[in-house]
């Protein structure tokens, strides 16, 4: 066990934080695979960061094969052989702490003695800018000669780079002769791969990551650090990474709106960095010369990347401190985070989808191997994240757009190009015109279904077509970049190049899409007399095809997240193959009072109307008359924010038309100022609108669940006295891409759990919208359920346990009288 209790949390943790990292430290030490349902409120993020970095340390003082427990291979063994391996183990893991002390060390002394350098000559005789190189000669979009491998039995006579062999190669540049040292230590030590969805969040982590280690430093040291510092008895080298899209300073590629583009711009620029001619352009902010060229990347500047990347591993830093840092050097941020990543990172702050995606993990070396743990937050959006990542949509105007621009190119450059390229460019341009003739309706055919990938193909007659060799000759030859780039050179907007547009990336995706595995997947088909309205869509239907390799490889793998619950989603689809006693699930009960939750079911209006919200009833202008004057009433009692949560736009939209036409909306508004969401919002203007309007008059926000102010976002205090959640936001199962998971599911696993799919994502997201208005031990709110399907006992034992645990079913009246006494007595408790 550790031999901190409070396992260097900053402050003193509440008794559900305290159980929350001895779970988590037992399931890293013993190589589980643990679910971790926090409530928002519970400090969960320190929780985390607490408990695993007790690990991490405890690993490195004491090994890691030996915690494994139980050890069949010692369990018959006399206790001199028990004593003898675990005295080699700590042995072992001595060593290995020694090296990562010793290859942090390096990194002050080379970060001490850059700044005696820059004291003695300045900083322009200290940069050393490899700088970049004017293009070759001839024509940039003119293709490679290009050999398949059934000429010549290799892929690509001229041995194009690949993009991980170029990426390898000028990583390699940046600190040649210790990239094998670092590779072996890297497999050898203990590390921690955190994951999030979004920008945001992966910051706020950093941030509280930052606050554990000045803390540990703090109480260490007994004198005050710098934020970010670790101790000298413990080094954390932490590396939080982003995609280009975010971390990316060089005007040329961040112009390009779709991120393959951004990514094949900036190879290109690094393919041509090493040529004979480069130019000198300003000087950098810290007075530093900065070599320019018309040809490649300035801001892979090797010196620079490399003081960087010391810096992110001696301090912590988050993806923009990093952007920022790196730019006032004049270095790639994306590339000193892909360097820190290869060297000794020991705590990884990663985007989903570079966990999730195999080719992206492999390009940026993440590596997965048995001393690694990965802690997947918001782990409610795992499964969706996994098929967006690995599902493409291609429509009409992706389709028609790259054929035209294929055509434009190939008259061009038909006289110079070889036969090969030629053959593989006409096989693209006749798979698009199959495709968009494919995409007309036609009488007898449904205007929207769904295929198995293999039938797909043969009624849309391309499967004589070899979509293998095709994609990699688009790889291989860097098809998509080439004709992207020749399309932008011939379009200009305003004076300006069109920027850079996905058409050409939407359909290389869709392609391959359809080399994974036949059932995996199905193709979607929106056949119409309408171009606009024309699609298609790969779905992703068996997410454990990604999932399985990941926690085979790794450690232990956790999912945390403040609504796990209903979780028959995720140990059925995600978790099927994984034995039930390497399985754990914990969860821990709410900080705040239960006197400061007041939860109510009411399935009649003030006029006795049912609240019957079903898909088929819900229509009723009855109906939509009486959640109007409900919501009226409860206006007058609730004071502050309130927020009404509706199970779709659509739904909302017509809500609030019925309400103007019949005046409602005028007897809502005169209770408090309200505001509507809409997809389009700016979600920060809203709040701020809503924020003013709860201080003063009085707020009322209508949201949608699943818009973007169903999730990560703070109604605490006086922004959210009370959530009312109008109806139960059921997928509707006649929608194609529903129906198809469902039928997956019942084929894979059975009916019943076909049916607990439905109602899980269901419960799930109500679960993370009510929570929205519970922040802190001190907050109290009122969440109300109006719909007649809360009262049963099915539906409420799947809402979240703080929820459940106070929920009572009331007649309006008594509602109403209840939420008077509720927030009467918490204002004068205040």
């Amino acid at each position: 066990m550790v031999a901190d209790d409070n396992f260097g949390f900053p402050f003193e943790p509440y008794e559900v934080q305290r159980q929350f990292m001895t779970e988590l430290f037992a399931v890293l030490r013993e190589g589980k695979v643990g679910l971790f349902e926090s409530p928002t409120g519970t400090g969960k993020s320190l929780s985390m960061i607490c408990g695993a970095l007790a690990w991490l340390r405890h690993s490195l003082e004491h090994g890691i094969v030996d915690t494994r427990e139980p050890n069949d291979n010692l369990d018959d063994e006399p206790d001199w052989i028990v004593d003898h391996f675990r005295e080699s183990s700590k042995a072992s893991a001595a060593r290995i702490a020694q090296r990562v002390q010793r290859a942090a060390e390096r990194r002050r002394r080379r970060i001490s003695e850059r700044k005696s350098k820059i004291a003695l000559f300045g900083a322009e005789g200290v940069e050393s800018h490899a700088g970049s190189s004017t293009t070759g000669e001839g024509d940039p979009y003119l293709l490679d000669d290009y050999f398949s491998d059934d000429e010549t039995g290799k892929i690509g006579s001229k041995r194009l780079s690949r993009l991980s062999d170029l990426r390898a190669e000028h990583l390699a540049n940046i600190e040649p002769g210790s990239s094998d040292e670092d590779e072996d230590l890297r497999k050898q030590m203990p590390r921690i791969i955190f994951c999030s969805r979004t920008h945001s969040q992966l910051l706020q982590f950093a941030n509280e990551l930052k606050l554990v280690v000045g803390a540990e430093a703090n109480r260490r040291s007994g004198d005050s650090k710098e934020p970010g510092d670790w101790s000298s008895n413990f080094t954390l080298a932490v590396v939080p990474f982003g995609s280009r899209r975010h971390t990316c300073i060089n005007p040329d590629v961040r112009r390009i709106q779709s991120v393959a583009g951004m990514n094949d711009r900036c190879l290109d620029l690094l393919k041509t960095r090493n040529s004979k001619k480069a130019v000198q352009s300003r000087s950098g902010s810290n007075g530093s010369s900065t070599t320019r060229s018309s040809g490649g990347c300035v801001y892979f500047a090797e010196d620079a990347i490399k003081h960087v990347r010391d810096e992110i591993l001696t301090h912590v830093h988050d993806i923009e401190e990093v952007v920022s840092d790196a730019r006032r050097s004049e270095a790639c941020p994306y590339f000193v985070t892909r360097s820190a990543i290869q060297r000794t990172g020991q705590f990884l702050i990663l985007p989903y989808n570079v966990v999730l995606h195999k080719p992206t993990r492999d390009s940026i070396g993440i590596d997965l191997n048995e001393n690694c743990v990965v802690i997947f937050d918001e782990a409610h959006n795992v499964m969706d994240a996994i098929i967006d990542i690995h599902s493409a949509k291609m429509s009409y105007e992706n389709m028609v757009t790259v054929l035209e621009a294929t055509m434009t190119y190939h008259e061009k450059y038909a006289q110079r190009l070889r036969s090969k390229n030629l053959y593989y460019i006409r096989q693209l341009m006749t798979v698009l015109r199959h495709l968009i003739a494919f995409s007309a309706a036609e009488v007898g055919h449904p205007a929207m279904a769904a295929e198995a990938v293999s039938e797909f193909q043969f009624k849309a007659k391309i499967d004589n077509i070899n979509v293998f060799k095709l994609l990699r000759f688009i790889d291989e030859t860097k098809f998509a970049q080439k004709i992207q780039g020749f399309t932008d050179s011939r379009v200009e907007t305003q004076g300006q190049l069109k920027a850079g547009r996905s058409d050409i990336y939407s359909v290389v995706a869709f392609l391959n899409c359809l080399t994974n595995s036949v059932g995996d997947g199905r193709v979607v088909c929106s056949r119409s007399k309408e171009e606009k309205e024309r699609f298609f869509k790969y779905l992703m239907l068996n997410p454990s095809v990604v999932m399985k390799p990941i926690m085979d490889s790794v450690r232990a793998v956790v999912f945390a997240g403040g609504t796990l619950s209903p979780r028959t989603d995720i140990e059925t689809r995600l978790l099927s193959g994984v034995a039930a006693e390497r399985k754990t699930f914990f969860s821990c009960g709410h900080v705040v009072p239960e006197q400061n939750v007041l939860g109510t079911v009411v399935a009649r209006g003030p006029s006795g109307v049912e609240f019957d919200f079903r898909f088929h009833s819900r229509n009723n202008n009855s109906l939509i008359d009486e959640l109007g004057w409900a919501i009226a009433n409860m206006c007058s009692v609730i004071s502050n924010g309130v927020i009404v949560f509706f199970p779709s736009y659509a739904y909302l939209n017509q809500v609030r038309e019925r309400w103007k036409s019949s005046g409602l909306i005028e007897k809502i508004s005169s209770k408090k100022q309200l505001l509507v969401e809409h997809p389009g919002i700016d979600q920060e203007s809203v709040l701020a609108k809503h924020a003013q309007a709860a201080a003063e008059f009085g707020a009322l926000l209508l949201s949608v669940v699943g818009g973007k102010l169903s999730e990560g976002i703070n109604f605490s205090d006086d922004l959210g006295r009370a959530v009312i959640m109008v109806g139960l936001p059921y997928p509707n199962p006649s929608d194609v891409e529903t129906r198809e998971i469902l039928s997956y599911i019942d084929a894979d696993v059975g009916s019943e759990v076909a049916r607990e799919y439905l109602e899980d994502i269901c419960m799930k997201a109500v679960n993370q919208s009510v929570g929205r208005c519970i922040r802190h031990r001190k907050d109290f709110a009122s969440i109300i359920f109006l719909d007649r399907r809360y009262t049963g006992e099915r539906v409420r034992s799947k809402l979240a346990s703080w929820i459940r645990d106070v929920v009572q079913i009331r007649e309006f009246g008594e509602c109403m009288h209840r939420n008077g006494e509720f927030f009467r007595k918490m204002k004068s408790d205040c």
